[in-house]
Parts: C-alpha cells; structure tokens; sequence
C-alpha cells in the first residue's frame, strides 16, 4: 500500500505515525489555483503573483514511485479542493491500468474534519477505518470530472456545498470584508485565521486575496513598518 497525502502537515504527521508502516508520498500539486496545461509533462504552473519565487512544480519521480505499487490510498476531503482533485487526477491518470485505489474521506468521519491536514496522529488512524475502494465506475466518473476540470477556464477550483466550482479570485471579497468589519482593526493574520474556519485554503491565497482588496482600495494598511510582511501588518476597512 502506498499513501499519497496532500500538504506538508499531513505529510509530517504521517511519516510520525503508525501510519508510517506503508510508503508515504507527498504530492503538493495545488491543481486548483495551477495552470493545467502541462499534466501531459506532469508539471503544474502557479500563479506568479502568488508564487513569486517558486511557480513551478513537477513530480514525475512521485508518479513513478506511486505506480509500483497496485495498491494506492488517497487522503482527501470533500471540502478541500487541492486534495479533491487530487484524487480525480489519480483517478484519471490510472483508470486503464490495473490498480486498487483506496480514499479515505476525512470528513466521512466528521463533518468539522474538513481537511485530513488538521488531525492529529490518532484522529487520522479513527479515519482510516473510512478506507473505501473505489469500484471501476466510481475510478470513471471521478476521471471523466477531471477531464471537465482541465478543459474548464477559471481562476481557481473551490469546494462548495460538495462539489467542485470555478471562480475568481474576487469570489471572497465580501465575505471576507465583512469578517474585517466586525473584527475592526486586526492583524491581516488574524483575518486569514478566521476565514480558514470556514473555508480550507492556504494561507497564502487568502493573503492574495486581501492584497486584491487592498489594491482595489476595500482595504487600508494601518501600520506597515519597514521589512514587515503584509501577514504581521494591521488592517482596517478603507471607510
């Protein structure tokens, strides 16, 4: 059995846990802020604006090593888009091929478990009692979805309500103005903590998108010293 995990919390906390019995691989491909069109090279782009240093991302030698093994097991949510779609592109990459995937929905569990990132090493062996192997038409849907995924143009890919959507990246602007109104004058950090409650996504795309709304002039910086990251600095609503 191989795991294939999304994210470098769950990653860590695997390869610490009784977990770490089987080989435990790491595949960060952020498909749902990526540029899709070079999966046939296995390689994702992201966003410059976002990634500004490291936009790149391949991993053929992760897709080598996953297909040794006829047994696979993905660990995903359905609130979670990256490792969602995660699993329909292993789906989609593997469909013609003889192999067993497994998926374990964290969220099957609990509902407030909505990423298998946020748990703990004995929260993640009460999930894995939630392995479901996928049956062929269940591999055929999920791949026929990530078809979809790749011919549709947007932005990025949020999970909403279940199922995957395309939007913008001004998609939260309202919800998260009207976080920072009721929350006053914070820490931008403090209002990407309270969004992230609610909504599973890095932390780094939410900055991005109270950037936008700082450039879009929503938003006022209210101490920014030299040297101090957007993330540390106070913000306020630009009344």
């Amino acid at each position: 059995m191989i795991e294939i995990v999304h994210g470098h919390s769950l990653f860590h906390t695997m390869k610490k846990s009784a977990l770490n019995q089987h080989k435990i691989i790491l595949l960060n491909t952020r498909f749902s802020i990526a540029d899709l069109n070079f999966l046939d090279h296995f390689k994702v782009i992201l966003s410059k604006e976002i990634y500004s240093e490291d936009n790149e991302y391949t991993f053929l030698d992760e897709i080598l090593e996953i297909k040794k093994s006829k047994d696979i097991r993905i660990w995903c949510s359905k609130q979670e888009a990256d490792s969602y779609l995660l699993l329909m592109y292993l789906c989609y990459l593997l469909q013609y091929d003889d192999y067993h995937l497994h998926v374990v929905f964290s969220d099957d569990c609990r509902k407030d478990w909505n990423s298998p990132s946020i748990l703990k090493e004995e929260e993640l062996l009460e999930i894995e009692k939630y392995t479901h192997l996928l049956t062929s038409s269940e591999i055929k849907e999920y791949a026929q979805s990530f078809e979809q995924v790749k011919n549709t143009k947007g932005l990025m890919w949020i999970m909403e309500d279940g199922q995957l959507k395309a939007v913008d990246y001004h998609y939260f602007d309202s919800i998260l103005l009207e976080m920072l109104a009721e929350m006053k004058t914070v820490k931008t950090s403090a209002l990407v903590a309270k969004f992230m409650r609610s909504h599973v996504m890095s932390d780094l795309v939410i900055t991005y998108f109270i950037l936008h709304l700082i450039e879009d002039g929503k938003i006022k910086v209210v101490t920014q010293e030299e040297n101090v990251r957007l993330f540390d600095c106070l913000i306020e609503i630009n009344n």
